[in-house]
């Protein structure tokens, strides 16, 4: 019997992480041996992923020969990052921005900091024969400079290219571009739940600065994800996939959600601040961006669920 295949999980207490870890112990115990990177083994977050069976190693993002130690002898990684956590910490502490530093630009930084030493501890992993990254499609680029403020999308396909360029991961590197989360109503209610309407009608409004009639990507995190970084695993690398759980129209979206809840529900599109600044502009142009190139950009070399060949190779 061949020995098991050594997968690495960065932000293995994260969404993402997470998702992808319980997939594979619930669908796939016999094909890797799991290893879950956390800054904190013993939060309680940990535990939990430990509970599972999975090795839990203690590294960092930030610091470039943990990574290194906590990759030894890894075949496969699945890894991303965390730009909002930079964002919002920044925003609580205006302290640590240097001048002329916004959060946006402070949690850029940061994240270009960590994609870098992420490729260098790949590169140096000998055993490694396949990543899965974690990126999203940058505004700047693909509308040629109309929407450059999304620098939390622009920040991811930065590191990608990075992925691209790195000689020693030729030939390994996939991935998946994930869509909005089905959670994001219940942890963003401020940002994407529909709200009662003042009026006596009862009626929910959800306005949101989409047409409302432009399909986008929801996903299922926990449902989904797992299933597409496997299925990327095994088939051939070199390939970008828009995680989609299913596309829908935030209209088709908003009556899903008020069919299951029992209530009458409308759509409206917000109107754009002008004078928005920071992270609502920088959300603004994200809707505006999605509904006027998709969540891909437009990108004509992306593929989506359907189309990833599930060849075994183990």
């Amino acid at each position: 019997m061949s020995e098991k295949k050594v997968l690495v999980v960065l932000g293995a207490t994260g969404t993402q992480g997470g998702a992808v870890l319980r997939y594979l112990v619930r669908h796939e115990p016999n094909t890797f041996t799991l290893r879950g990177i956390t800054r904190n083994p013993a939060s309680q977050a940990s535990r939990d992923v430990q509970a599972l069976g999975v090795d839990v190693v203690k590294a960092d993002n930030d610091n470039l020969a943990s990574l290194k130690a906590a990759l030894s002898g890894a075949t496969h990684m699945f890894a991303n990052t965390d730009s909002n956590q930079h964002i919002f910490y920044a925003m609580k502490y205006p302290e640590v921005l240097g001048p002329g530093e916004t959060p946006l630009t402070y949690a850029r930084g940061i994240e270009m900091q960590q994609g870098r030493n992420i490729v260098e501890a790949l590169a140096a992993t000998e055993s490694l024969e396949r990543v899965v990254w974690s990126t999203l499609a940058s505004p700047a680029k693909w509308s040629e400079g109309k929407y450059v403020n999304v620098t939390m999308f622009d920040t991811k396909e930065a590191i990608a290219d990075l992925f691209w360029a790195e000689e020693k991961l030729k030939g390994k590197v996939s991935m998946v571009i994930v869509g909005f989360y089905l959670t994001n109503a219940l942890k963003m209610p401020e940002l994407q739940a529909p709200k009662k309407c003042q009026q006596p009608d009862g009626v929910f409004e959800l306005a949101l600065l989409s047409s409302g009639d432009v399909p986008y990507p929801h996903v299922d995190v926990d449902a989904d994800l797992g299933s597409w970084v496997s299925a990327l695993f095994q088939a051939e690398a070199g390939i970008t996939l828009v995680g989609a759980s299913e596309m829908l129209t935030w209209k088709e979206w908003l009556q899903l959600w008020a069919g299951r809840n029992g209530v009458q529900a409308r759509y409206r599109q917000a109107l754009i601040d002008e004078s928005a600044t920071g992270i609502m502009k920088a959300v603004q142009e994200e809707f505006q961006f999605v509904d006027e190139y998709g969540l891909a950009g437009g990108n004509p070399k992306v593929i989506h669920p359907a189309d990833v060949a599930a060849e075994q190779r183990y």
